[in-house]
């Protein structure tokens, strides 16, 4: 079986949003993502790229 890891340096999640990474995450599939720099409280992330949050 084979697991697919996504990391991806966001910069900011909302920011990264409007630059298309629904598309980018949705084309990749992952079972995994990493994601740095949100800059946005769970509460603020947009609904679209809700995923689990630790």
């Amino acid at each position: 079986m084979t697991m697919r890891i996504a990391t991806f340096n966001i910069n900011g999640i909302r920011a990264a949003q409007r630059r298309g990474f629904e598309k980018w995450l949705r084309e990749r599939d992952p079972d995994v993502v990493a994601l740095q720099e949100l800059r946005a409280p769970a509460s603020a992330i947009p609904e679209a790229c809700s995923v689990i949050i630790i």
